[in-house]
C-alpha cells in the first residue's frame, strides 16, 4: 500500500488556537518523512516508524521483542513558542495489552528538550525540559503518570514529580489532555502541569521550575511519540495502540478548557 502522510489544520480565535493532525484524508502506512518536510517536524528515527492510518485512526505497532528502537513512533513537531499549551488525544490499548509493558506517550517540551537519559544535562545546564505521559501495564489496567526532565531532577532518567497516577482500561477509548503552564521567570517556581482523563482532572502539579535559563522557558515542541521501553518487559508479540483526535492548542483555556476546547474540536469534526 502506498505510504500516506499527515496534514495539519488550525483553528484560531481571539485568545486561543488549536492545531490538529488530519487523520481522515487517507489510509495506509505513515510517511513521516513527507509529513516532516511539509510541517517542519524533525524527520523521525528510521527505527521508530511503525505506524499506519486506518479509518481516521493512527495505529502504532509495538514490535515483538523490541523496546525503544525498532518499534513504535516518534515525531517532534516545532510550534510557535508559548507559555501555556494543551495537548489532547484519544488512546485505546488493545484487550490483550500484556501486563509488564512500560513505555512513553505523547507530550511537550522546550529549549533543549532533554530526554533519553540526559538528566544530568538538564540539571547542569537548566536550559531545557520535556514532559511525556508514561504507561505501565498491569493486570487491573494501564497506569498513566508523568515522565519529566527538568532542572531540579536528581537522577539520569525522567521522574514523576510525585504527581501520582491514574488507571485506564484496556479495549476502551480514553480522552487524555495534558496542559503545561511555564514558570513566569527563569528564577520562579510557579510552573504547573495538569492532566485530564475523560474530562476529570487526574494530575495537578504546582510549583514547578522547569529551567533556570530564559532560553528554555517556552513550550516549543509537540512530541508525537509512543513506544515501549525505559523499563518493563519486551513485548512477547506485536501490539497495536490506537490514537485519534490528536490536537494541541494555546491560549487562555480557563480552568478546564471545556468551552473553547469543545468548540474547536467541533469545528474540526471531532
Amino acid at each position: 500500500m502506498k505510504p500516506v502522510f499527515l496534514l495539519l489544520a488550525t483553528v484560531s480565535f481571539a485568545h486561543a488556537s488549536m492545531t490538529t493532525l488530519d487523520l481522515r484524508a487517507a489510509n495506509g502506512p505513515l510517511d513521516p518523512a513527507k509529513f516532516a518536510a511539509l510541517s517542519g517536524a524533525e524527520p523521525p528515527p528510521p527505527d521508530r516508524n511503525f505506524a499506519e492510518i486506518r479509518d481516521g485512526v493512527l495505529r502504532v505497532t509495538f514490535t515483538e521483542g523490541k523496546k525503544v528502537a525498532g518499534t513504535g513512533l516518534s515525531l517532534h513537531v516545532p510550534i510557535e513558542p508559548v507559555e501555556i499549551c494543551d495537548l489532547s488525544f484519544r488512546i485505546r490499548y488493545p484487550d490483550d495489552f500484556a501486563a509488564g509493558l512500560h513505555g512513553k506517550q505523547l507530550g511537550l517540551s522546550g529549549g533543549k528538550g532533554y530526554d533519553g537519559g540526559r538528566g544530568e544535562e538538564a540539571r547542569l545546564n537548566g536550559d531545557g525540559w520535556s514532559i511525556r505521559l508514561q504507561f505501565d501495564a498491569r493486570e487491573d489496567g494501564i497506569r498513566n503518570s508523568l515522565y519529566v526532565y527538568e532542572q531540579g531532577m536528581d537522577g539520569k532518567y525522567g521522574h514523576g514529580l510525585g504527581a501520582g497516577s491514574f488507571l485506564l482500561r484496556r479495549g476502551t477509548w480514553h480522552d487524555l489532555r495534558l496542559r503545561v503552564t511555564m514558570q513566569s521567570a527563569p528564577d520562579a517556581a510557579d510552573g504547573r502541569i495538569e492532566v485530564w482523563c475523560d474530562g476529570d482532572k487526574k494530575v495537578e502539579k504546582d510549583g514547578v521550575r522547569f529551567v533556570r535559563e530564559e532560553a528554555g522557558r517556552r513550550i516549543d515542541r509537540v512530541r508525537l511519540e509512543i513506544f515501549p521501553g525505559g523499563g518493563g518487559e519486551f513485548p512477547a508479540k506485536d501490539h497495536v495502540i490506537e490514537l485519534g483526535d490528536i490536537a494541541w492548542g494555546t491560549g487562555d483555556a480557563g480552568e478546564s478548557g471545556s468551552g473553547w476546547w469543545s468548540r474547536v474540536r467541533g469545528l474540526l469534526g471531532f
